[in-house]
């Protein structure tokens, strides 16, 4: 189940083009309504409590929040009564972490006070919208940059999408970040969000690989580590089809390792630690994250798979400790594949770990068996596969 909440002065209407290619694509899909003029902003965020608190009853959902609609979702999910499962993931689209640039300009103007109400305040005000904190589940912000930069423009030559800019819609906790040639307005209905959705809700394999040079900062205290992703818009022509293909389509990831994505929601709660570069299970199976980079052969690039690895503990511990240290020193540590990509046989495939620099995650090495993902690290994935795999990613 997805659940949409829309941005301010918008309906549930803004987000049908997007709720309709997920129906397509068999997801059920529902809407949360609100008028920011007419009601107070700790009103809204209660009726959506008892929303979520409903919903959640009936398994496994995941929130898509736009605008005003994210920050009304990290309120109500923060507050939510003990033993309300949360959401399997939260996508942010152009929602701030931080008080509005814009309301707060605004935030005196008579006709932002009748038109926003209290949750333009809310908006403005430093203070309240630091109150209302992180969400502790996995998180994607989806950022747009088609808005007009200049000097004498509200966010001069920061990159925004005409109602917020990138400084106030991203943030340590977020699981990724990805930015995409959309204005604010549209991007509730941007066939690109449903893609991006579609491809994070397809399956444990699906989410884009980490290529940004951002350095993460590590929130370990409070169990939310960072991935931050900017991905390029500009598509490449596939060779095998002539298909444009879009960047955040060329790599794929897991999400989780298989033996924790295996579990029920009400499971995983019970049994599972899950975080970006970090899980464990039942306290004994012990998982890190990071990239195999396979070469593609005739294109003369790399193929990512972000995949997991069941280590030691003395590993797993040692790699939370190196997480924002420079850990290229290190000796390679030893560990198993834990997730296997579609179109491979199940092997226990053995892996080489090195770690780097913070900025990056571990670069995993198949040590040599008999797989067909080992013997790919050497020789070259075929261009055909490479396309076949793509292709069941794109959404």
């Amino acid at each position: 189940m997805v659940l949409f909440v829309h941005g301010m002065g918008r309906s549930p209407i803004s987000g049908w083009p997007m709720l309709l290619r997920l129906r397509r694509a068999g997801l059920k899909t529902e809407t949360f309504g609100y008028s920011s003029a007419f009601e107070n902003f700790d009103s809204i965020v209660a009726r959506l409590r008892r929303r979520i608190s409903l919903l959640a009853g009936n398994g496994d959902y995941v929130v898509v929040g736009h605008s005003l609609g994210g920050v009304l979702l990290r309120a109500a999910l923060g507050t939510l009564p003990e033993g309300v499962p949360l959401p399997r993931h939260a996508y942010l689209l152009g929602s701030p972490l931080k008080e509005s640039r814009l309301a707060t300009r605004l935030k005196r103007n008579l006709l932002f006070r009748v038109f926003a109400g209290d949750c333009g305040q809310v908006l403005g005000s430093p203070a309240r919208m630091a109150a209302i904190g992180p969400l502790s589940v996995p998180t994607t912000g989806v950022v747009g940059v088609r808005g007009l930069q200049g000097r004498h423009g509200p966010f001069g030559t920061e990159a925004n999408d005409g109602i917020v800019s990138v400084s106030e819609v991203v943030a340590p906790w977020l699981s990724s970040r990805i930015e995409i040639q959309v204005v604010h307005t549209l991007l509730p209905s941007s066939g690109l969000v449903a893609k991006i959705v579609l491809q994070g809700l397809a399956g444990n394999a699906g989410e884009p690989v980490d290529r940004a040079d951002v350095p993460r900062q590590a929130a370990l205290a409070a169990n939310r580590l960072t991935q931050t992703l900017a991905l390029k818009t500009r598509p490449m022509k596939c060779p095998c089809c002539g298909k444009e293909v879009e960047p955040h389509q060329m790599d794929v990831a897991f999400g989780l390792p298989d033996a924790i994505f295996a579990l029920s929601g009400e499971q995983r709660n019970a049994r599972a630690k899950t975080h970006t570069d970090l899980c464990s299970l039942d306290d004994k199976r012990y998982f890190i994250r990071g990239v195999v980079y396979v070469p593609v052969q005739e294109l003369g690039t790399k193929f990512g798979w972000g995949v997991w690895a069941e280590v030691s503990e003395e590993t797993f511990d040692r790699y939370h400790e190196l997480y924002d240290k420079d850990g290229s020193n290190e000796p390679p540590a030893a560990g198993i594949l834990a997730n296997t990509p579609p179109g491979y046989a199940a092997v226990e495939q053995p892996l080489e770990i090195h770690f780097g620099p913070a900025d990056k995650r571990p670069i995993f090495k198949p040590t040599p068996t008999e797989s067909e993902f080992y013997h790919e690290q050497i020789e070259g994935l075929p261009v055909r596969k490479w396309h076949s795999i793509i292709e069941r990613h794109a959404g």
